[in-house]
């Protein structure tokens, strides 16, 4: 990470990058229960600066803790695990990825969790989006029934629905690169 792209200026982007490209207003389904807004981080995880940013900021992260491995869910954690693992790479830390399966029952062959995921090896669990919390931590508990140790979890983006909260009470540490509020926020300046 140059100076030019300090943690903030990172930070900055990603929240203009999920606003303009993630980030949908809708009116709520009255009958269905359906949120006032949508926000889909592939179209950011999947753009070349998007990935770009969300993998130095993840990889600064995993510096500061020490750790080697990072997980995350298919479909979306797959390209967040991926760009961090080829930046480590570049910044000679490296650090080895595996994705867990929502399915396998469809598909011969096929592991829950997939990559690279040593037996004991502690890792940091990202996930794209982050509501309600309990698809990330049944994916949590699939890496530690393989044999991980998970502490500490990662969310691109926080919808502020309680998810964090869930994971913090299974006695997980939480950190969202950027929550509903700051892509809001990004509307009224």
């Amino acid at each position: 990470m140059s100076q030019i792209d300090s943690a903030e200026t990172l930070h900055r982007e990603l929240v203009q990058l999920i606003a303009q490209r993630a980030y949908e207003r809708r009116r709520p389904g009255v009958s269905t229960g359906e949120s006032d807004f949508y926000i889909d981080t592939k179209f950011v995880s999947l753009h070349p600066r998007g990935a770009y940013c969300i993998g130095q900021l993840i990889l600064k992260r995993l510096k500061e803790l020490d750790c080697h491995t990072v997980g995350g869910m298919s479909i979306g954690g797959i390209p967040i695990v991926s760009v961090i693992a080829a930046l480590s790479d570049e910044a000679n830390w490296p650090v080895n990825a595996f994705f867990v399966r929502k399915d396998v029952e469809s598909i011969p062959n096929a592991r829950k969790v997939e990559g690279n995921l040593d037996p004991g090896a502690r890792a940091v669990f990202v996930d794209d989006v982050i509501s309600g919390g309990t698809s990330t931590l049944r994916a949590i508990r699939e890496v530690e029934a393989a044999g991980g140790s998970v502490d500490h979890v990662i969310v691109i983006v926080d919808r502020e629905e309680g998810g964090p909260d869930l994971l913090r009470a299974a006695g997980y540490t939480v950190e969202s690169l950027v929550t509903r509020t700051d892509v809001e926020e990004f509307f009224t300046e």
